[in-house]
Order: C-alpha cells, then sequence, then structure tokens
C-alpha cells in the first residue's frame, strides 16, 4: 500500500489568518481612520491655498506721552506715527492655529512642515458608523470669509481705513471648494488605499 505524502498547509493556515484580519473591527477601524486622517490632510492643504489673506494696514497714530497728553511738535501740529494695526495672513495661519491669538502672532504663511503637524493632529471620531475629521478655523471671522456675511454699507472701518460700500460680502467657501476638490478624486485615493491594505495583510507574512 503505498503511503500517502504530507501536505503542507502553512499557506492555507496563512491565507486564514490573512482573512481574519479583514474581518478584524480594529484593524478596519485603524485603517479607516487612517483614511480619513489623509483625506482631511488634502483638504487642509488646499484650503490654506485658497484662504485669501489681508494687506498688512499701517495708519497714522496719534502720539501720546506717559500721562495720556497728546504730543506735539513745535508749531503746535499733533504728532503722529505708522502704527501697523492689522497684520495680513491671520485667517490663513488660523487653519494650523489652537487660537486666534496664535494665528494673530503668528508670521507669514504656515510652511510645509506646520501644515504636516496640523493635520497629524486633526481629531477624527467614530459616530455609528460613520467617521469625521475635525478641521477648525479658531478665527472669529473665519465662517463669514467662508459663507459671506451682511455689513452696514457706509460704516467707517479703522481697521480698514475705509467706508463700507456693498451690504452683502460674497464668501470664498476655501474649504467647501477644497472638499469639492478632494471628493472628486476619492474613487482614485481609496482604490490604491484598499491595494496598500490587502498589501500590507496578504504580503507581510512572507
Amino acid at each position: 500500500m503505498a503511503k500517502m505524502g504530507d501536505m503542507d498547509i502553512s499557506e492555507f493556515v496563512k491565507l486564514r489568518d490573512n482573512l481574519n484580519k479583514l474581518s478584524d473591527p480594529e484593524t478596519l477601524d485603524m485603517y479607516m481612520r487612517e483614511c480619513v486622517a489623509e483625506i482631511a490632510m488634502q483638504t487642509l492643504k488646499r484650503t490654506i491655498k485658497l484662504t485669501p489673506v489681508g494687506k498688512t494696514l499701517r495708519l497714522d497714530v496719534v502720539q501720546k506721552d506717559e500721562n495720556g497728553q497728546i504730543l506735539r511738535n513745535k508749531s503746535g501740529k499733533i504728532k503722529t506715527k505708522k502704527e501697523v494695526v492689522h497684520t495680513g495672513g491671520t485667517l490663513r495661519r488660523g487653519w494650523t492655529a489652537k487660537t486666534q491669538v496664535e494665528a494673530e502672532n503668528g508670521k507669514g504663511t504656515p510652511t510645509g512642515e506646520e501644515i504636516n503637524e496640523a493635520a497629524k493632529k486633526l481629531r477624527v471620531s467614530k459616530i455609528g458608523n460613520t467617521y469625521i475629521a475635525w478641521i477648525i478655523n479658531p478665527v472669529d471671522y473665519a465662517s463669514y470669509v467662508e459663507y459671506g456675511h451682511r455689513q452696514e454699507p457706509g460704516r467707517y472701518v479703522p481697521v480698514l481705513g475705509k467706508r463700507l460700500k456693498k451690504s452683502w460680502v460674497q464668501g470664498r467657501h476655501m474649504l467647501q471648494i477644497s472638499m469639492q476638490e478632494v471628493e472628486a478624486k476619492l474613487p482614485e485615493f481609496l482604490d490604491a488605499k484598499l491595494q496598500d491594505y490587502l498589501n500590507q495583510i496578504f504580503g507581510g507574512n512572507g
């Protein structure tokens, strides 16, 4: 009677273990959070680029002494000095800042490194079966620039150094547009992420 040879079933065992990984809740949750975080990062980068930057304004400010008295020159003319009353870029810096004060005190446009660091700290939550990434700008007028706002024509705004003309200012929709642009590329992105995910599972145990 012929003796049957031993069958190597190690590959079947590996396949079984890999298939189990596909249905493991923790593994799937980690994968989904990674996807959402990366999508949010791409959205954040695009939003920062589209966010308008206001001009840095310098106005003539009346000079006063330590007692609060107005200073005048020899001819009696009030002394003034050009001072920065508004620094442009606060709203754009707000996307990577924790507070409005931090955004106001910053300088220039956020660097690529700053954007990446901010993206890593984006909060990803799961509510039911839905994953949500929170992209927040702490600057108090961010929503007005995003969605538009009403204003009073003729009102003088010292920070702008001029009177308002329009009753309605159109929103720039920088976040909304960025989300739409990223959404358009989601199928391609998710296909690549899924393939990478499968490669890690089925190709990582060799």
